[in-house]
C-alpha cells in the first residue's frame, strides 16, 4: 500500500502545469439600431506569469447574421503569421491586419460573412513591455435578425494559442455570448405616428403650432444633414421640401385622420439608402 501512495505521488510531481487562458465573447446590441450589436472579444492569462504569445480564433455567428467590421485592438500585439510585412533590414512596413485572409488555409469566409478569423501575435525586443495579461483581442460589429450565437473556436492550422513559453501546455476556456437582433433596419420611431404623415411631427394626434418648429427648421434639408427632422418629413423619402408642405398646410389646425402607413415607405434606412447610419 505504501509503495502505491508513493507511485501516485511521484506522477503527480512529474506532470506539466497547464497554463490556464480564457477567451471570452461579449455582445452589446446597439440600442439606437437594435439591429446591429458590437462583439468584443478579450483574454485573460492573469493568473500565469507566461503571458499569451500569439493567437488565432475562429469567430462565427450562428443565426441570421454577418460580420460587417473588425477593429484590430493596439495593444502591442500585431499580425502574427498573416499580412505582416518586414523589409530585409528588420523594419516593419505595415503592420498589416488581425483579420486573416480568407484566402488563407483553414480561415473563415470574412467581413459580411457569419464567420472571421483573427490572428496577431506580439513582437518586442529584450527591454520592452511583454504583452499584457488582460486585453480585447478584437471588436466586430455585426448586423442581423433574430437570435444569434457568437462562437469562439480556436484555428489550429493558423495556431491557434502560443504562450511566451511554447513548451507550456495550454488550457484555453472559450465563452460566447447571444443576442436577439430587431428584424428589419432602424427608422425614426414617430414613422410608425399614424398621424404623422399628416403634418403631425410631435404626435400628439394634431396639427399645430407645436408642429411648426421642426418643419420651418428642417426645410430645405435632407439626410443626413444634421438638421434633417426625420419627423417632420411627412412623405418620408429622406428631405424636407414643397411636397411635404400640402399636408402640414391643409391639417393646420385639425385632427387628421390616423391612416398613416406606418415604417420606412421609402426605405430611405435601409442599408444602402440615402439615410443608412
Amino acid at each position: 500500500m505504501k509503495k502505491l501512495i508513493c507511485a501516485l505521488v511521484v506522477l503527480a510531481m512529474a506532470s506539466p502545469v497547464w497554463a490556464d487562458v480564457n477567451i471570452t465573447a461579449s455582445v452589446v446590441v446597439d440600442t439606437c439600431e437594435p439591429n446591429k450589436a458590437t462583439v468584443t472579444v478579450t483574454f485573460d492569462a492573469s493568473g500565469e506569469m507566461n503571458n499569451v504569445r500569439a493567437y488565432a480564433v475562429d469567430i462565427t455567428l450562428e443565426g441570421d447574421a454577418a460580420i460587417t467590421d473588425v477593429t484590430c485592438a493596439d495593444n502591442g500585439y500585431y499580425v502574427y503569421p498573416g499580412s505582416i510585412a518586414i523589409s530585409s533590414s528588420g523594419e516593419v512596413d505595415d503592420w498589416g491586419s488581425c483579420l486573416c485572409d480568407s484566402s488563407y488555409a483553414g480561415t473563415q469566409p470574412g467581413l459580411d460573412s457569419n464567420g472571421v478569423t483573427v490572428e496577431m501575435g506580439s513582437l518586442y525586443e529584450d527591454g520592452q513591455p511583454a504583452p499584457a495579461d488582460v486585453n480585447t483581442m478584437v471588436v466586430l460589429d455585426i448586423v442581423g435578425c433574430g437570435d444569434v450565437n457568437v462562437v469562439l473556436a480556436l484555428n489550429a492550422i493558423r495556431g491557434g494559442v502560443v504562450m511566451e513559453n511554447p513548451d507550456e501546455p495550454v488550457t484555453v476556456n472559450l465563452t460566447g455570448d447571444s443576442c436577439t437582433l430587431e428584424c428589419g433596419w432602424w427608422y425614426p420611431e414617430c414613422w410608425d405616428d399614424p398621424q404623422q404623415c399628416h403634418g403631425d411631427a410631435d404626435g400628439d394626434g394634431d396639427v399645430d403650432t407645436v408642429d411648426w418648429p421642426d418643419f420651418r427648421d428642417g426645410f430645405g434639408k435632407a439626410c443626413p444633414d444634421a438638421g434633417y427632422r426625420p419627423c417632420a418629413d411627412f412623405d418620408r423619402d429622406g428631405d424636407i421640401d414643397t411636397v411635404d408642405w400640402p399636408q402640414f398646410r391643409d391639417w393646420f389646425g385639425k385632427f387628421p385622420p390616423a391612416d398613416c402607413t406606418p415604417g420606412d415607405i421609402n426605405e430611405v434606412y435601409k442599408p444602402g439608402g440615402p439615410c443608412a447610419p
